[in-house]
């Protein structure tokens, strides 16, 4: 049977007697979109920044500010934003879209990493401790929009049959993304050139977004939903 649904403009069917989604795409021709490739170089350049900070944050309190109690505040306030991050990042997705919300994840975690460059020049100064924070967990508040933001791209891009493993494939960028930084640790000097340079790959991986639109997802891309009991339904247009 199909019910009516007059003020959306939508018919709702059992799924049972609908073709597969016309968004659901194998994981073997994920694998061979351009988008898939776009996503995994962002999600592995946005892992950098939270690999600095949770990395060279005892250097930090060790070489420009005194006392250790002072920095396990700062970090231990962290995993509160790295908790608020995941909603407000959702919402960011859901209302401006996906291209709005990878540009922002990338260009306000440089702006981030270069607060905590800056704040080293305040030496001694409560502007110091002021500014290092606001850059820490700006930094853990940005990080944790990837883990909102991604899977839910998975989804629009690639489908939502098979969902998990196509997310646990691209999440494999993350591992990429540690080694890379591994390489700029070995390679680039420390500390001026490490921390600008991840600034800068924060700034590409933002500006990597302009290759998706900025439309955001619609009801016509057939998500689905659970009514009346265990019987699954999905949205269709209705003809005009």
């Amino acid at each position: 049977a199909v019910v009516s649904t007059q003020t959306t403009g939508f018919l709702l069917t059992k799924t049972t007697d609908l073709p597969p989604s016309k968004n659901a795409k194998p994981l073997r021709e994920m694998l061979r979109r351009r988008e898939f490739y776009i996503l995994f170089a962002i999600f592995g350049l946005n892992k950098l920044p939270l690999a600095y900070i949770a990395s060279c944050g005892k250097f930090y309190g060790e070489t420009f500010l005194s006392g250790d109690m002072f920095l396990s505040v700062v970090l231990g306030a962290a995993g509160l934003f790295n908790s608020l991050g995941r909603p407000c990042w959702g919402v960011v997705h859901d209302k401006l879209g996906l291209q709005w919300s990878l540009l922002g994840l990338g260009w306000l975690s440089a702006l981030a990493i270069l607060s905590s460059y800056l704040s080293a020049f305040l030496e001694g100064t409560l502007y110091q401790k002021c500014a290092y924070s606001l850059s820490v967990w700006g930094a853990f508040f940005c990080c944790a929009g990837n883990y909102a933001v991604f899977p839910a791209a998975t989804a629009l891009y690639f489908g939502h049959e098979g969902l998990g493993t196509k997310y646990g494939v691209l999440y494999v960028s993350q591992g990429a993304g540690a080694l890379l930084y591994g390489l700029y640790t070995a390679v680039l000097p420390f500390w001026s050139p490490l921390v600008l340079s991840i600034v800068g790959t924060s700034l590409v991986s933002g500006s990597l977004a302009f290759f998706f639109r900025s439309s955001r997802s619609k009801p016509a891309d057939c998500d689905r939903m659970e009514l009346l009991g265990s019987e699954e339904f999905e949205l269709v247009e209705r003809p005009r």
